[in-house]
């Protein structure tokens, strides 16, 4: 064997035993890494509601959203909801504007937003998020609930969510 094969495989096995000390190294930080700093996940999660004390007048709260797909029948959905006034004071004259699509996400790895932009949640002043009704409550005192459910057409291409939060207006009762 002459000087120069030696020389390239002696090379060579060094690259490859370098390369694997690398990889050994890096996966051994990355565990010491995820082991010191867990990762931490945020998602909307209403919880119960927990308050010592009543808030000082009316305060109506969502405590439940869900969405049926293809209900009551296949290219609709219905949306199911509850809300609790969890104030001390009577609300009257309440009104929850459902909007299925708000806060919806569009796009995806596979089929990324058009002019090159990847994935992300519509904005509220987008239409889609704007598309709503709005429903009528009967009057709420301290500690009642109200729920109520409504039909929606699909939309093409569009999927609703399962945690919007909804718009909700009412009226105080006056006490004297």
């Amino acid at each position: 064997m002459n000087w120069w094969r030696i020389l390239t495989v002696a090379f060579w096995t060094f690259v490859v035993v370098m390369l694997a000390w690398q990889f050994y190294n890096y996966n051994n930080q990355v565990a010491a890494l995820s082991e010191s700093h867990p990762e931490q996940h945020y998602f909307y999660n209403p919880g119960p509601i927990a308050s010592q004390t009543a808030p000082k007048g009316p305060d109506i709260r969502q405590i439940a959203y869900t969405v049926t797909p293809n209900s009551p029948q296949p290219g609709s959905f219905t949306v199911q909801f509850t809300v609790k006034n969890v104030g001390n004071i009577t609300a009257t004259s309440i009104q929850v504007k459902v909007r299925p699509y708000r806060g919806m996400i569009l796009g995806d790895q596979d089929n990324p937003l058009p002019g090159g932009g990847g994935t992300g949640p519509v904005s509220d002043n987008d239409p889609i998020s704007q598309y709503g009704q709005w429903v009528a409550l009967p009057d709420l005192a301290p500690g009642q609930s109200s729920s109520n459910s409504m039909v929606f057409a699909d939309q093409p291409n569009m999927t609703p969510t399962d945690g919007p939060k909804l718009d909700i207006i009412f009226v105080p009762v006056k006490t004297n």
